[in-house]
């Protein structure tokens, strides 16, 4: 058998063949890009761009866009250009609301994305936060545990929640499904639902670690309630991510990790980008 494959391998490397392909020519007409994640504690502001072929390294920097920004479809004004590629309107958006942003530049088609912030949104109830030093050792970190219920509001709606963190080792909750295998490519926060607590309380465990002193004896803990464009952009974001191998300098030694292609969620229509909400509470632990 051996010697029939051979031979044909072979055969297969003396017939190949390699041609150039100029990827200049294949690249789409460039489209706008838009960014836009809006809370109600802060005014509207967005990132404003464009797409490139692939073989460009540096993106297009717009400075005469022309954006403006309704509520209910109340124009609430035109947005001002205030730094590298950032849009900004002194305007802070509200919970309940719908939100329309429409972009216009010279050599780009129009962009327009909508987004109703959940009337629920800034509802983050959080009890009482205890941290515990030291629990443990993790390579050269000295690893904390803090502990807390997060109680959602809604019996028949589902929330989406986030949970954005930088020292984090591990979330342990019946309200999250984690898989170990890719723990490591989640380095900005975790996602979840309500679906196995709508209307309760449910109870998190979190182990943070330090590798410098001295150690605080508190933690600062941030829960965000999103809405369900954040959420769909998030999860396929870090899909990609993680496609990507982006944090794994083992690339070639974890291929059989490798998912299908992502298609990334957008909601920009003509462009690319998202146009989302959130709201976020911050709670320091008990001392």
């Amino acid at each position: 058998m051996y010697k029939c494959i051979i031979p044909g391998l072979l055969g297969l490397f003396l017939l190949a063949c390699s041609s150039e392909v100029d990827l200049g020519e294949w690249h789409s007409p460039p489209k706008l890009t838009l960014v836009g994640l809006i809370s109600p504690d802060r005014p509207i502001s967005v990132r404003l761009s464009a797409t490139v072929p692939i073989i460009e390294k540096t993106f297009p920097v717009i400075e005469n866009a022309r954006i403006q920004l309704y509520e209910n479809e109340a124009l609430i004004g035109t947005m001002d250009y205030v730094s590298e590629r950032n849009y900004t309107i002194n305007y802070y958006p509200r919970a309940g609301q719908t939100y329309t942003i429409v972009a216009e530049a010279d050599g780009f088609p129009v962009i327009k994305a909508v987004e109703i912030l959940p009337a629920n949104i800034e509802q983050i109830e959080l009890g009482p936060i205890s941290f515990q030093y030291p629990t443990g050792m993790l390579e050269d970190y000295i690893v904390g545990t803090a502990e807390f219920d997060l109680k959602d509001d809604s019996e028949n709606t589902v929330n989406y929640y986030e949970m954005p963190f930088s020292s984090i080792y591990a979330v342990y909750s019946d309200a999250i499904s984690y898989d170990k295998s890719r723990d490591f490519m989640r380095k900005e926060s975790i996602l979840f639902t309500n679906q196995t607590f709508a209307g309760t309380s449910m109870h998190f465990s979190i182990q943070t670690g330090f590798n410098y002193s001295p150690v605080p004896d508190f933690v600062n803990l941030t829960v965000r309630k999103v809405s369900p464009a954040y959420y769909a952009y998030k999860t396929t974001w870090y899909e990609h991510q993680y496609n990507q191998m982006a944090f794994n300098p083992d690339f070639l030694e974890n291929l059989f990790l490798l998912n299908s292609s992502v298609n990334m969620y957008s909601n920009i229509e003509n462009g690319y980008g998202i146009f989302a909400s959130y709201a976020e509470t911050v709670k320091v632990s008990e001392r």
